[in-house]
């Protein structure tokens, strides 16, 4: 019989393959709430269209294509230091390693939650982005055009869970398949499929992978399938993306279980209408699938609860109506509504929706800007009145201790009256009720401690043989003989009642509480500015910021201000650097407390809700050694300052990679790769070194 974590990784390959091949493609949680990705989406849908009319015309377009003629892969794109490091040792940027990442980004599936904007295109994974082959293919069956590369990894990992202790070492092989394949089926129309797929192996340890199993899935964000079409003047695209990859809920983010597989499918028909040789408007309906891959996950403090409070469905229409009157610069208004449900509805359903400008233009032959601004607006559901509230149970709890208290109190004046008493007789059996009570108390108390504990360890076993003890006492306890004393079964029954709530509060804790017990509500503008330049031949420099507001993990949304700057230089020749920097402030709109309680009022409290500021420098230098061999060595630097105690860390990492063209299709790579990360909590320092075989081929 197969596991159901196991089962629930076999149905989403099933899922993920069929998707591809028969409806289509990957994940975009984000779309349609983010602005900034919103206004990407229609960039990456307008430049679709030109596409596909320029390969219908024979032209050769896009970047990274395979050269039939040249008998290679062509015009490889530029990317950010972090990506580039990531491409040239064959594996994708999701490996990298690092634990610092894009807070606002954390309840996106779509891309992996890097502090840097996404290199991959809406329609497209990673190193893929030209869906439609310009014409160039490696392989022909008839009217279809076929793309093949081959990538596989041998890792050694010594430290695979960065643990600060007791770390566990393993092997990791990972295999992923790149296709790309486009069928002209009229003078109009064509099919196209753009993927990247392929699975992680842990020799030793599969138990600690992701998301569990032998076989870990990959699916890479942005594999498509999708059917372009013309239909008067409208251009018509119809779409399913699919991915299965690791994500990363939006707690502690280096301790070592906060990662979880997610599968997630988004559906959708997206269209341009071109009005005018001027003015187009374009608009997109899209429903997105999420479902999380681990039947339960852990928190920071070692408390597990179901892995579905993560899952999400949601349906998002997004419009944009752009004039470009001279053919270079757009201008033009962009706007979404995205319902969102949460199954197990541990967040708070909702609506969310934006409306704002955006403005884009050339500057001379070298320069480009986007910017766009307007308002979000985020309503979501109250929280259940039937869900766990840690308030109401603490009250609860501290009621029936006062009640336990009382009638321990009026118990004690009893005894305390016969063990006095002139007979002998009385006083003798008061004193031994009285030590049988006290015994069973004091074992009753130990019991529960270890109970907690257990609960905690998640030890299941154990778990029921103490529950078992803890009703063998009671039953003890209610059955000491109480004719002698009136009191004696108002201390039985509050007992009874105070240790069955304690039980109850440490199962709904052990399980995660059932709501976020969020009630926010936002109303915020938003900006986002996005600018690329050419210096020189040999210079060109990027820059991206803005403030906006995304969903998250474990409250309704988070808001995020957040910049990012990137420069690449050709030194000399063979020889190419690439530094960038990162900085984000990231507020959550809520979170679960940590609470006190006496005398049945709120005494304390102390919020789980997180604000953080991080930033954060990667460079990236490759040196063509041969005409064959190329060296690569980078460092990364990033800070994360929290606003809760003990949760700040320092990360460093360094890398060296050599890369060896054995032909014009075959490559390998060997590469070393160092973490280091001091956290004020030293329980959640460690260090990682990673070495790294991969073996690339294009067919």
């Amino acid at each position: 019989m197969l596991s159901q974590t196991t089962s629930r990784v076999v149905l989403a390959a099933i899922m993920a393959f069929a998707s591809l091949f028969w409806s289509g493609g990957q994940a975009l949680a984000q779309y349609g709430v983010s602005p900034s990705q919103g206004g990407m989406f229609f960039e990456d849908l307008r430049a679709r269209s030109a596409a596909r009319s320029e390969v219908l015309e024979g032209e050769r377009i896009g970047e990274g294509v395979y050269s039939y003629d040249q008998d290679g892969f062509v015009e490889t794109e530029d990317g950010s230091a972090v990506a580039e490091g990531a491409r040239d040792i064959g594996i994708p940027l999701s490996s990298a390693g690092y634990t610092i990442y894009s807070k606002r980004n954390a309840g996106d599936y779509t891309h992996f939650a890097s502090p840097y904007p996404s290199s991959s295109t809406f329609f497209a994974p990673t190193y893929t982005s030209d869906a439609f082959l310009g014409g160039k293919r490696n392989l022909k069956l008839g009217p279809v055009n076929l793309g093949f590369g081959l990538s596989s990894v041998l890792e050694y990992n010594d430290n695979i869970t960065r643990a600060s202790q007791d770390e566990i070492d393993d092997f990791i092989w990972g295999t992923y398949l790149n296709v790309s394949a486009n069928w002209p089926v009229t003078a109009t129309s064509s099919l196209s499929i753009s993927t990247a797929l392929g699975f992680d192996h842990y020799f030793n340890h599969p138990e600690v992978s992701p998301y569990g199993g032998d076989f870990v899935l990959n699916v890479l964000p942005g594999s498509t399938i999708a059917f372009d079409g013309i239909i008067g003047p409208v251009y018509v695209v119809v779409y399913d993306r699919v991915s299965v990859r690791p994500a990363t809920q939006n707690d502690f983010s280096i301790n070592s279980n906060d990662v979880f597989g997610v599968f997630q499918n988004d559906i959708g028909l997206g269209a341009t209408w071109f009005i005018n040789s001027a003015l187009r408007f374009s608009a997109n309906y899209m429903h997105s699938t999420s479902r999380v891959l681990n039947d339960q996950l852990e928190n920071g403090d070692g408390i597990q609860y179901s892995g579905g409070v993560f899952d999400r469905d949601m349906d998002s229409i997004m419009t944009s109506l752009a004039w470009s009157p001279a053919g270079t610069w757009s201008a033009g208004l962009e706007g979404n509504l995205t319902w969102v449900h949460y199954p197990e509805g541990f967040n708070n359903d909702g609506v969310i929706g934006s409306a704002g400008v955006f403005f884009s233009t050339p500057i001379g032959k070298s320069t480009a800007i986007r910017v766009a601004a307007g308002f979000q607006q985020m309503e979501f559901d109250d929280p259940p009145e039937n869900a766990y509230d840690p308030v109401q149970a603490l009250k609860e709890l501290d009621r029936q201790q006062k009640e336990l208290e009382k009638a321990q109190k009026a118990l004690s004046g009893e005894i305390s009256t016969a063990q006095n008493s002139t007979d002998p007789a009385i006083a003798a059996q008061a004193n031994a009720l009285a030590s049988q009570r006290t015994g069973f108390q004091t074992q009753l108390a130990k019991v529960n401690g270890q109970l907690a504990q257990a609960r905690l360890d998640g030890n299941v076993a154990l778990i029921a043989q103490l529950e078992g003890e803890v009703g063998r006492l009671t039953s003890l306890l209610n059955d000491l003989p109480d004719e002698t004393y009136a009191s004696a079964p108002a201390v039985a029954q509050a007992t009874t009642a105070l240790v069955g709530s304690t039980q109850q509060k440490l199962i709904n804790d052990g399980t995660f509480t059932t709501n976020s017990r969020d009630t926010s509500d936002l109303s915020d503008f938003y900006y986002n500015v996005t600018l690329s330049n050419r210096l020189t031949s040999r210079i060109s420099q990027a820059l991206t910021f803005g403030h906006e507001s995304a969903l998250n993990t474990t409250s309704n949304y988070i808001t995020a201000d957040f910049i990012s700057y990137g420069i690449g230089i050709i030194a000399w020749k063979g020889s190419r650097l690439a530094i960038s920097g990162y900085y984000e402030h990231a507020e959550e709109s809520g979170g679960l407390e940590e609470i006190t309680i006496k005398d049945g009022e709120l005494i304390g409290a102390v919020s789980a809700r997180e604000d953080i500021d991080q930033h954060g420098i990667d460079v990236y230098w490759t040196h063509q050694l041969t005409s064959r061999l190329r060296m690569g060595l980078g460092y990364h630097y990033g800070v994360v300052d929290s606003s809760r105690g003990s949760r700040d860390y320092v990360q460093q990492a360094y890398n060296i990679d050599f890369n060896y063209a054995l032909s014009r299709k075959m490559t390998v790579g060997l590469g070393y790769r160092y973490f280091t990360t001091d956290a004020d909590d030293e329980a959640f320092s460690f260090d990682q070194s990673r070495a790294i075989l991969a073996f690339n081929y294009n067919f």
